[in-house]
């Protein structure tokens, strides 16, 4: 099942992000001491949003098929809608867990400004 592996792999590798160089990261920010478990709630927390696209394409069409726009545009942008949000969810975790241990100050790609790591 795709779903379940999105989520184990998002869980997975955002918990081996977390744990890499915990110590140094606790020593840059308080919060990354605070955040240094990544447990079944937070993933789930973090996950809301896919389980409501993956409940709403279960209804709707039933078992998962591959992502085909012409034949099942719906079903395939309820796939697509899934996929992104684990991908960005991911993404966000890597950055704000591994971005803190930047040598650099990271960029806004909305303004240009310089912002913290983490």
């Amino acid at each position: 099942d795709c779903v379940a592996f999105l989520l184990l792999l998002f869980y997975l590798v955002g918990t081996k992000a977390t744990r890499y160089k915990s110590q140094l990261k606790s020593n840059l920010d308080q919060s990354a001491a605070d955040s240094s478990c990544r447990g079944p709630s937070q993933v789930l927390a973090c996950s809301v949003f896919g389980i409501i696209f993956q409940l709403a394409h279960v209804y709707h069409y039933g078992e998962e098929h591959s992502i085909d726009f012409s034949k099942s545009p719906h079903a395939s942008s309820l796939a697509c809608a899934l996929i992104a949000h684990h991908a960005t969810s991911l993404a966000d975790t890597l950055a704000s867990e591994l971005g803190i241990l930047s040598k650099s100050h990271p960029v806004l790609i909305i303004s240009g400004k310089k912002v913290p790591p983490g």
